[in-house]
């Protein structure tokens, strides 16, 4: 943990913006979550003891981005809140209020947060898209890793404002994920040197929901 930190300061110092993952554990699993939805089965007690330090020296050395796996972790539904099990089927934690809460509340993080790829099998076998972002904005997630398919790329933004304009999710909540991004970037991101003529400058293809 102490080491990661350091290797992340190092690197904001440097202008590179680094991310914590894949929270809260994904080292103590049977199944690799590119192909199907694994389970972090372990209660509270393990996991502050050993999952959750790593990313609070991280949160606590100032990183800038938490990346939030597709692993189920049944403690955060139930054990975190007080109860044996969780009351509702679990979902992963980049869906997952109780998880997302736990890292913002608990551990006091305020950069942003994104999801694993939501085109990995994790996802694709038991979930739609749709649901996938929508569970995960509720929740509290501010990015949506979408890496392989321009078409789910749009879709997945087209999820979003229906959710919002259906008030399913608060203009608020989405209004402090694009606030939590847009720290990150002014941080971060530089603008692009203007094109030379004849270099091929033209519209860009990269959107980014909700930002400027």
């Amino acid at each position: 943990g102490a080491a990661g930190a350091a290797f992340a300061r190092a690197m904001q110092a440097r202008g590179v913006a680094a991310c914590a993952k894949h929270y809260p554990g994904h080292g103590d699993t049977a199944v690799d979550s590119h192909v199907e939805l694994p389970t972090l089965d372990h209660g509270m007690r393990r996991l502050q003891e050993v999952e959750l330090p790593p990313f609070e020296r991280a949160v606590e050395g100032g990183v800038a981005a938490v990346l939030a796996a597709h692993v189920l972790a049944p403690a955060f539904e139930g054990e975190a809140r007080g109860e044996p099990k969780p009351s509702t089927k679990p979902l992963p934690a980049s869906m997952s209020a109780p998880a997302i809460s736990y890292l913002r509340e608990r551990m006091g993080f305020r950069g942003a947060v994104l999801t694993d790829d939501l085109e990995m099998g994790a996802i694709t076998k038991h979930y739609t898209l749709r649901r996938a972002v929508v569970e995960g904005l509720k929740a509290g997630v501010d990015m949506f890793l979408v890496c392989h398919t321009e078409s789910k790329q749009l879709e997945a933004i087209e999820a979003i404002a229906e959710a919002v304009e259906a008030g399913e999710v608060d203009e608020a909540t989405l209004l402090a994920a694009v606030a939590r991004v847009d720290a990150l970037h002014a941080a971060y991101v530089e603008p692009a040197p203007p094109a030379e003529e004849g270099e091929g400058a033209g519209p860009s293809r990269l959107w980014v929901c909700g930002s400027d």
